[in-house]
């Protein structure tokens, strides 16, 4: 991460030893430009990046090397930045952050967390008689873990969307 930032024009240094912190870091303007991180990075760190790049003077340039298995998550950074009025060309195997001068203001509401959610279709599977309502979940998720759904009804987890959630159904046979 420090080495992505470094390419970006920030000011980093390791204070003992190189590749741990503690971090001493100077601030300033980061220029931006283009930088390569693993496919295999953090989302959060990618999806960081991808917040703070329409502040860039020259943008942002991510290229991914290797297969990204955190798709999911970093499209639903870019479709939120989009919503906004960032400007972004996605390809493959990378991702460009146009400078942006003025963003949007916008009330959106957040999604419930699908992860989240997976522990509450495990406790209906395994009741014998249960229903549940999820709040804030919703049927056209950009998130990865909305697969929940076809997963657990071959465990006998009904779903139904209604009323801004999902309700999890499990009736005893």
């Amino acid at each position: 991460m420090v080495v992505a930032f470094r390419g970006l024009g920030a000011d980093i240094d390791y204070v003992d030893q190189d590749g741990f912190p503690p971090l001493k870091i100077k601030g300033k303007k980061i220029v931006g430009g283009q930088v390569e991180l693993s496919a295999a990075t953090s989302s959060q760190f990618a999806s960081a990046l991808l917040l703070i790049a329409p502040n860039f003077e020259k943008g942002l340039q991510l290229k991914f090397k290797g297969e990204v298995v955190s798709k999911p998550y970093i499209k639903m950074t870019t479709a939120l930045m989009k919503s906004v009025g960032v400007e972004i060309d996605e390809t493959e195997n990378g991702i460009s952050v146009f400078p942006t001068k003025s963003i949007a203001t916008k009330t959106l509401e957040v999604e419930a967390d699908w992860s989240a959610a997976a522990y509450f279709f495990g406790l209906v599977s395994l009741a014998e008689d249960a229903s549940l309502f999820l709040n804030g979940l919703q049927d056209k998720s950009v998130q990865g873990d909305a697969w929940l759904i076809p997963i657990f009804e071959e465990l006998g987890v009904r779903s139904t969307f209604k009323d801004g959630g999902l309700l999890l159904e499990k009736r005893a046979s």
